[in-house]
């Protein structure tokens, strides 16, 4: 089972009453620790997407999408745990929304700005129409980091 896990911030909303609260990101479990309700925040801070389908567990397959849950309604919750925001109907495999999304994907490493950067000198030789030799120092200055 591969999946890709994005930081997020934000939150999704159950489409209809019942949407059952796991303990993994998965239905294949039959364990549920809660329901919510059509309408309810439920705060998320990731976002699970399968990127491949699982041959040993006949409910996880490529494209469902999960929520980590941290709160809902506002009231943290007390253990890990996730909501369905998309996942594959078994009955005719297609995906099925569970959860309207509202959030955003949070940049872990955001590239640092800083006021000027300073490059090493260089100096640049070379000859004139006369044939001597000239050497000019050049100091570079820039407000981008060069990676």
């Amino acid at each position: 089972m591969t999946v890709k896990i994005t930081n997020v911030n934000g939150y999704i909303v159950p489409i209809s009453s019942g949407t059952k609260v796991r303990p993994e990101y998965s239905t294949y479990s039959t364990n549920v620790i809660s329901t919510a309700f059509a309408g309810d925040r439920v705060d998320i801070d990731q976002v699970i997407e399968r990127t491949d389908t699982d041959s040993d567990k006949p409910h996880n397959y490529i494209g469902d999408k999960w929520g980590r849950v941290i709160a809902i309604n506002n009231q943290p919750v007390s253990q890990v745990c996730y909501m369905a925001i998309m996942y594959h109907n078994t009955t005719n495999f297609s995906p099925l929304p569970i959860c309207k999304e509202f959030y955003t994907e949070v940049i872990e490493n955001p590239i640092p700005t800083t006021s000027d950067t300073e490059f090493p000198d260089f100096i640049l030789v070379y000859g004139d129409v006369n044939g001597q030799k000239i050497e000019k120092t050049y100091k570079e200055i820039s407000s981008k980091i060069v990676g």
